[in-house]
């Protein structure tokens, strides 16, 4: 007799497959579908499925608190409530997320909204009749995902179905900056101009040029306040003040040889990537700000998302609110502080953030293909993987 899961199954999905496979192909129809340490809803999260993504799974149900349709059992040993799943006839299917079209720097298109109030409609049509479903605050910044004409009058279509005019909105640019890579052979001596007016100047003291915004420059030797440039530059020299100076500390002793580790010094507005005590990448990024600092400690990172949204909507203290839709490549390492691409602002450098470290798009998915927990195709966050030791994030001074 079949067991009331097994029939549950049957009337889901049709006839049961066949034992001699022992293993069917699922879609999974919702997004951020939990994979599980055990059959339930209480066992701990490996991470979580994207919609669509199509997997081998076992043919037998487990019974489990918090899905009264059962859990199978997928091809890695994790469990999956049945009520987002469906069994499909098709081969397996897993992108590795986020997805970034060819000639762009972030895989969602942004845009900021202009004005407090800003009406968002549910059809663009409602807008002639002024009924707003809800209202958006400036600066807030959304994914757009389509348009619509109505009326001689552009509208963009949210992630939500709903529509905003065209005319509330300024879209993102994000900033193509990106790091310096580091070789085992590379002299440690280099540093990056800071801010927008540092001087290049010759051996008289005569100014030659302004240095270009996070101009990186070889230095020769430390004189003083001047710090005396080599390579095209020799013989010219640079404040010491004006410069992002690298500060190499070696990693922890919980660091492991040739594991990845990241170093963030926050007086520097600089991260280090050092494989086991190598530092091998290089980068300016922007950290908390005096009232939202960044915490100092050591940090294993928690947990990888492809692409999430952050907000201060659950801060009853806050006095404003901010909304940042689609946010890619986002790493946790101390409760929600973490890493992440940012669209909204170029400052790498300068503290800004409200307690993140910011970093450009290009720099936040290097980081992100490096650490682990590696985020598998077809996931959409990762938790742990098989190796157990996700990557260890310092911040100091």
């Amino acid at each position: 007799m079949l067991s009331s899961l097994a029939l549950s199954f049957v009337l889901l999905f049709g006839d049961l497959p066949t034992q001699t496979s022992g293993r069917v192909v699922y879609q999974v129809r919702s997004p951020g579908t939990p994979i599980y340490t055990e059959p339930s809803r209480r066992a701990d999260r490996i991470g979580a499925f994207a919609n669509g993504t199509r997997f081998y799974g076992g043919v037998e149900v487990y019974e489990g608190f918090g899905c009264s349709r059962g859990f199978i059992r997928e091809a890695d040993g994790g469990y999956v409530c049945l009520s987002h799943l469906r069994q499909v006839d098709r081969p397996t299917r897993a992108e590795s997320l986020p997805i970034l079209k060819k000639g762009t720097l972030v895989p969602s298109r942004h845009a900021f909204v202009l004005h407090d109030a800003t009406p968002v409609y549910e059809r663009p049509e409602d807008a002639l009749y002024g009924m707003p479903a809800y209202t958006l605050s400036r600066g807030f910044g959304l994914v757009i995902v389509g348009s619509a004409v109505f009326e001689d009058q552009r509208y963009m279509r949210l992630r939500d179905g709903h529509y905003i005019s065209r005319e509330s909105l300024g879209w993102s640019r994000p900033s193509d900056y990106e790091g310096l890579e580091i070789d085992a052979s590379d002299a440690l001596d280099f540093a990056f101009a800071k801010g927008k007016r540092a001087a290049i100047r010759d051996a008289s003291g005569k100014r030659v040029r302004w240095a270009e915004r996070r101009e990186v420059f070889r230095i020769a030797r430390i004189e003083g306040d001047r710090a005396i440039l080599r390579g095209e530059l020799e013989g010219h020299w640079v404040s010491v003040s004006d410069l992002h100076r690298p500060r190499f500390v070696p990693p922890p002793e919980e660091v492991f040889a040739g594991e990845i580790f990241i170093d963030i010094d926050l007086t520097e507005q600089m991260l280090i990537v050092y494989r086991g005590s190598r530092p091998i990448f290089v980068t300016l990024v922007s950290t908390g700000r005096k009232s939202t600092p960044t915490r100092e400690g050591l940090f294993p990172i928690w947990v990888k998302l492809a692409e999430t949204d952050m907000s201060n909507f659950r801060d009853p203290e806050a006095k404003s609110h901010y909304l940042m839709e689609g946010v890619p490549w986002a790493q946790f390492f101390d409760g929600d502080i973490g890493l992440h691409a940012v669209y909204w602002h170029h400052d790498f450098g300068t503290p800004r953030s409200n307690g993140c470290v910011n970093l450009s798009p290009k720099d936040a998915k290097r980081l992100f293909e490096l650490t682990r927990p590696n985020l598998p195709p077809g996931y959409e966050a990762i938790l742990r993987d098989s190796e157990g030791r996700p990557t260890l994030v310092r911040v100091r001074r």
